[in-house]
């Protein structure tokens, strides 16, 4: 048939082992903002079967427990089972992250006392490019695939905890979308490949989770006879992870670009996450103001700027108004200077490990400054729409 063609998106639960990684870099992100809200922080995890290492470097002196935390983390998910592939027990943990030396005299001082910082606030002081997307196939202004994805995986996650004991912490969803003249008609496949406990298994789990998981989740209107579940069991013996490895399940699935920065880990003066959030912010706000109903923005930065070197704009022919006006709109409604980035896209402490699973877009669970949709009006008005 014309115009038709499918899409596949992906999501993981928590206990897969990448956003294990992520999840513990955010974790430790929110306790330093906790002490200090200014913080430069970075981390990376590692996981390779029994061994954790944290890796990474922060500016400032405070007392900082990072193995206690992550031990605490890796409970929660539910590594505490058995079968899960990770034994709290005998885990190896170290903390490899960077701290300010503190001589002898300091060691009497607060834990929270400050390192003098420079004022390198103004300019940016890395370059790259970001993208941020949205489009109208979802009340969140996400493409249908990815979000489909994050709430299988999300119910997925609430059932092995609340439920179903069968289920342990690795899981994945894949969402197979049909579209017809750009426009979602029908889902296609449902793919959800999970870890089991062999001790746990029963003749009807998978009919089980079709009716605890899929069901709930799936709007009926894009459901019909000839839309294929399959349910797959999978074994995790071993467990490999790093932070930052999921950079389609944390943006938007594929369905648009991403610039290859990873979010996890790093304090929001990397322009990794507060340009790529501000580039959500953006297209979600040109949507909204129904300048196009497919938006994806580009903004890139050079070291020592402080504005951006170019923005750029792809509505796959669906603008109202010409792409290069609806630019122009941007640049007066929005603050794209370095500095104005960071601060509007500045996050209270504990959201970050929130966000580090079920993707940093379209989260309608939590309240984020760049799902906010406040200069759609003044856009629509300035644009005569």
């Amino acid at each position: 048939m014309l115009n038709k063609l499918y899409f596949t998106s992906e999501s993981v639960t928590e206990g897969h082992p990448d956003k294990v990684c992520d999840q513990i870099s955010d974790m430790l992100l929110d306790n330093a903002i906790y002490f200090n809200p200014s913080i430069h922080f970075s981390c990376e995890t590692v996981i390779s079967g029994q061994f954790i290492m944290l890796s990474g470097k922060m500016n400032d002196i405070f007392g900082f427990d990072a193995i206690s935390l992550v031990r605490k983390k890796l409970k929660d998910i539910g590594f505490d089972h058995p079968d899960s592939g990770l034994n709290l027990s005998h885990l190896y943990l170290l903390d490899n992250i960077e701290r300010p030396f503190i001589s002898p005299r300091q060691k009497n001082l607060s834990t929270t006392t400050k390192i003098p910082q420079t004022d390198e606030g103004k300019k940016a002081d890395d370059q790259g490019i970001f993208f941020g997307f949205a489009c109208r196939e979802t009340n969140s202004l996400m493409p249908l695939p990815i979000s489909l994805a994050h709430q299988l995986v999300k119910k997925l996650d609430e059932v092995r905890k609340l439920k179903i004991n069968l289920l342990l912490p690795y899981g994945k969803s894949q969402v197979t979308v049909e579209y017809r003249k750009k426009s979602p008609v029908r889902i296609d496949t449902i793919v959800l490949s999970l870890q089991v406990s062999p001790l746990k298994i029963y003749k009807n789990w998978k009919a089980d989770l079709i009716e605890n998981v899929i069901k709930p989740v799936l709007p009926p209107e894009f459901v019909d006879q000839n839309t294929r579940f399959f349910i797959q069991s999978c074994e995790r013996k071993t467990h490999l992870g790093l932070t930052g490895r999921k950079l389609s399940v944390d943006t938007y699935g594929g369905y648009a670009r991403n610039g290859g920065g990873a979010f996890s880990g790093k304090d929001i003066s990397k322009l990794d996450r507060s340009a790529n959030y501000m580039a959500r912010y953006i297209a979600k706000n040109v949507v909204s103001a129904q300048l196009a109903d497919y938006c994806e923005i580009q903004l890139s930065y050079a070291i020592g700027y402080q504005e951006p070197v170019s923005l750029n704009i792809y509505s796959n022919d669906t603008n109202r108004i010409p792409e290069y006006k609806i630019c122009d709109l941007i640049r007066q409604h929005f603050q794209l200077n370095y500095e104005k980035v960071i601060s509007q896209m500045q996050l209270n402490p504990a959201y970050y490990q929130k966000i580090a699973v079920y993707g940093h877009f379209g989260r309608e669970d939590i309240s984020l400054p760049w799902e906010m949709t406040d200069k759609a009006e003044s856009l629509k008005s300035a644009a005569g729409i």
